[in-house]
């Protein structure tokens, strides 16, 4: 899109438009690059040209929440230009995006020279009821995490005990029987793993915790998977597949083998009951980062949920599940810094692309 064909200068008479077109400058940014952030001062009226832009304001807690997204043939900024206060949220990239950058000394020009004022103030107040609209969803979203953390926090008190008494039991039979010791590891590991998701579940309550990261190797965790689930998805008649290149990555294994699990667990419930074909891969890349990909050949993401998907509680087209596994798996990449995105087609199955840097961030 040329920046002069962007909706914005529909406000405007040509001649004030192209003036305005004149004088602006074209902005790239790369994925969650910053364009600006809250409390920043304004300078500029920015248009998205392509790609989108993700919104966030701090919650309660300081942690930053993503309230809207705006994209390609809109515009963000707008209230600070007016007002002169500084910025009431945060602005970055979500992809790569174009923007044009128009300075709030030439706005406020023409925006007096001209009958655009009214139509550009109409926009603004209905851009002001649908962000508080969000607000309000946001604040519900909240409620509805204070929720589920009480509620997983009692049920794991409950089950405190039981874990105990299986885990002892388990002990003692693995003595008194070596011959089923394998048998006896994977109950003890599917308790943690029990125990692992209740504590990722809390800590995205909560709005996430300190990442713990050290070296592991890829191909391990993936074999770790495979014997976690190869059973479980052989029983839905769905097949397996896993590929990992030899080397090391720092990062947290628990944390990623659940993003495994998520994915896994999306891919088998679009599967059923007909069962298909499971992929797992994972190969370096020549700066030492990762890519993990998960590939199904099932029916594809539904496009009512495709722009949401990684939102807490979304739940379309799911009969089980709270809606927070895909919320919870984009939490835990964004902590190891890295990126997920997904390729789907309507009857021939979803892919999703997992990057992540060789080095995420310090160990805790």
């Amino acid at each position: 899109m040329k920046p002069i064909e962007h909706s914005f200068f529909q406000f405007f008479e040509p001649a004030i438009a192209e003036a305005i077109a004149s004088d602006a400058r074209v902005v790239a940014l790369s994925d969650q690059e910053i364009l600006f952030s809250e409390g920043d001062m304004p300078d500029a009226l920015y248009l998205v040209l392509e790609g989108s832009i993700e919104v966030l304001k701090n919650d309660t807690s300081g942690h930053p929440q993503s309230i809207a997204y705006i994209h390609a043939n809109d515009f963000i900024g707008e209230l600070a230009i007016l007002d002169g206060g500084p910025r009431s949220a945060t602005a970055r990239a979500a992809g790569s995006a174009s923007l044009v950058a128009i300075s709030k000394e030439v706005i406020v020009t023409h925006l007096g020279q001209s009958a655009a004022g009214l139509d550009f103030t109409m926009k603004i107040i209905r851009r002001m009821r649908e962000s508080n609209q969000n607000r309000v969803e946001e604040l519900m979203r909240q409620e509805k995490m204070s929720i589920v953390g009480k509620m997983i926090n009692g049920i794991m008190h409950d089950f405190r005990n039981p874990f105990a008494v299986i885990l002892m039991l388990s002990d003692l039979i693995r003595r008194i029987h070596p011959d089923v010791s394998d048998h006896c590891n994977t109950i003890s590991e599917q308790i943690d793993r029990l125990t692992g998701m209740a504590e990722d579940l809390l800590e995205f309550s909560k709005g996430g915790g300190e990442l713990k990261v050290q070296p592991f190797c890829p191909a391990d965790m993936l074999q770790r998977f495979e014997k976690l689930n190869r059973e479980y998805l052989s029983s839905l008649g769905i097949e397996l597949s896993t590929a990992a290149e030899a080397g090391m990555i720092e990062g947290n294994e628990d944390k990623l083998l659940r993003v495994l699990q998520n994915l896994m667990s999306n891919a088998a419930q679009a599967l059923e009951p007909d069962g298909g074909h499971i992929a797992i891969q994972a190969v370096f890349e020549p700066d030492g980062a990762l890519l993990l990909t998960v590939a199904d050949d099932g029916p594809g993401i539904p496009e009512q949920v495709r722009h949401n998907l990684f939102e807490a509680f979304s739940t379309y087209g799911k009969k089980k599940g709270l809606g927070l596994g895909m919320a919870i798996t984009h939490s835990i990449i964004q902590a190891h810094h890295g990126t997920i995105r997904f390729e789907t087609e309507t009857g021939k199955g979803t892919t999703f692309y997992v990057h992540l840097p060789s080095q995420p961030a310090p160990a805790a």
